[in-house]
């Protein structure tokens, strides 16, 4: 799980391909076939809309709402066992985790300065995140290194702790009635939707890495050990600082355990460590009056206690200042469906993950068909430096590409079987980030054919390029909009259709969103005759969505 929360082993899950149990063709993508041992799900085609709309299943009521996705909690429906694993191959299983489920788990120790989680089961670990629709991933490492769908989870503890504070607090105000109880920012907890606080909180300045350095850590734990060693010295008052010491920074620990004051804990107790510091600094000069009398553990005591508050002061207070250069947050650019966002990183240094190489795309950022940026006005390069995050139920994670490196590294450990957990973001009928809006909900799919919000085809676009009076844009060659798959789903040919039987498969170049794709029907016609009903094999199978 990298530098993420020690107490879960991260997590992730397969999307399946083809739901065998169905054979109703529905709204998808063409039939899922078998490539070298692994499932993977077709080019789409045009036909496949075409279908739709013939059937009713596309229409001006639907044209919003079809392939709008799941919530990721939804039942697993194909279960895959070890005895299916091929030599060589990886299978990725997916995990339903209730919804919110990871909400109240996240607790950060405020002596130790790191997040942990509490009173999880087992059954709800995942190691990666699967941002596709599929309830398993059967394949081989070089296989899974070119999908762009599958990605590794780094759970960031401190960002998930300060969403998950925030709403403790509102659900407390909530039901005492507290309207008074303000958040960070300009929002009242209280007003606040999910949205808000999940924007609030990827914006929120901080160092994700989950631990003690930067002065995390309790002045309490050393003060401690000061007021133990100050006791040997029987110096009654340098016993009362002592003790003075140690009931400020245990009050002061425990009252900035919130978000908006834990990273100032050491400055609110700094007018009261400091002043005794000096104070067992002075009392050094009579270490030769202790030597005198023969004290020689008041000396050792005194001497360790100076050493421990000297140590404290450049360990923790000099690292805290320094911290808050340190800090970083992110900008939402856009919302995908499932909790996922695209985000700009902003100010602070990149955080280590894992020995288990993770990919090469930090400096290029997020694939641009699974971002979707192009046509909400955003240009390529501002794809650079962006990253994947995602609210796991409840968990804030932080997706990293994973190379064929990754993979080869599991299989070398035989770790042949992992956990993983689909967003499900992308399916069949929206495979990519351009059939959604920039705040996550499904575009018009008649919008991104290019057709009227009846179906009937864009007469002006038809003008533009020449033809008149066309009454489907579906029946014409070269207008087709949609887009395919991102890199990560192997194109195949539709072995189904009969103008394309006997044809060969492709070499297994994964599809990107520019590449163009085939009118598969042969179904154009001149102006004044009426357009051709799709023609479908009886029965065939198609994903599960």
């Amino acid at each position: 799980m990298g530098d993420g929360i020690d107490s879960i082993d991260m997590l992730s899950a397969f999307h399946k391909g083809e739901n065998k149990q169905k054979k109703q063709m529905r709204a998808s993508f063409d039939q899922d076939t078998n490539f070298g041992g692994r499932e993977v799900a077709k080019k789409p085609s045009i036909s496949t809309y075409k279908h739709m709309i013939a059937t009713g299943e596309l229409s001006s009521e639907t044209s919003t709402k079809k392939g709008a996705g799941g919530a990721g909690h939804e039942a697993v429906s194909v279960r895959r066992n070890r005895s299916s694993i091929q030599a060589g191959n990886i299978l990725l299983e997916r995990v339903a985790i209730p919804a919110d489920y990871f909400q109240g788990h996240i607790e950060r120790n405020p002596f130790t300065g790191r997040v942990v989680m509490t009173n999880l089961l087992p059954q709800y670990n995942f190691t990666h995140v699967d941002l596709f629709d599929r309830d398993y991933v059967l394949a081989r490492p070089d296989e899974m290194g070119r999908d762009s769908y599958l990605y590794q989870a780094e759970a960031l503890g401190y960002r998930t702790w300060v969403l998950q504070s925030w709403h403790n607090i509102q659900q407390e105000g909530l039901r005492g009635g507290d309207v008074s109880t303000t958040g960070h920012g300009d929002l009242d907890i209280l007003e606040m939707t999910k949205a808000d606080m999940q924007t609030k909180a990827l914006g929120f300045s901080l160092i994700d890495e989950n631990g003690s350095a930067f002065g995390r850590y309790s002045p309490f734990t050393v003060g401690s050990a000061v007021m133990l060693l100050i006791c040997l010295t029987i110096d009654i008052p340098l016993m009362f600082a002592a003790m003075v010491l140690f009931l400020m920074t245990f009050l002061v620990t425990t009252k900035t355990n919130t978000p908006t004051l834990f990273r100032f804990h050491r400055v609110i107790s700094a007018p009261v460590r400091w002043p005794i510091t000096l104070v067992v600094a002075a009392r050094l000069s009579q270490i030769s009056v202790y030597a005198a009398e023969g004290k020689w553990v008041s000396i050792a005591a005194l001497i360790l206690a100076f050493l421990l508050l000297l140590a404290d002061f450049v360990f923790g207070d000099v690292a805290n200042a320094s911290a808050f250069t340190a800090e970083h947050k992110f900008k939402i650019l856009r919302t995908l469906p499932g909790n996922v966002f695209i985000c700009k990183k902003a100010g602070g240094t990149e955080d280590s993950m894992t020995d288990i190489p993770m990919g090469d795309n930090v400096e290029t950022g997020v694939d641009e068909s699974i971002a979707g940026l192009t046509h909400l006005g955003f240009h390529p390069r501002d794809l650079k430096g962006t990253v994947i995050l995602a609210d796991v139920q409840g968990l804030i994670c932080r997706l990293h590409a994973c190379s064929p490196m990754h993979w080869r590294e599991h299989l070398r450990y035989a770790r042949q079987q992992l956990p993983v957990f689909s967003t499900r973001t992308f399916n069949n009928v929206r495979p990519t980030g351009e059939f959604f809006l920039e705040d996550g909900k499904p575009r018009n799919l008649f919008e991104i054919l290019g057709l009227n919000s009846d179906g009937s085809a864009n007469q002006s676009q038809d003008k533009q390029s020449g033809h008149f009076g066309r009454q489907s844009l579906l029946g014409r060659r070269a207008t087709y909009m949609v887009v395919a798959h991102p890199e990560g789903i192997p194109q195949m040919l539709d072995q189904g259709n009969d103008s394309v039987q006997g044809s060969k498969r492709s070499s297994g170049r994964m599809p990107r969103a520019t590449d163009a794709v085939m009118d598969d029907d042969d179904d154009d016609f001149r102006p004044g005759t009426a357009p051709k009903a799709p023609t479908r094999p009886a029965k065939r199978a198609s994903i599960g969505m």
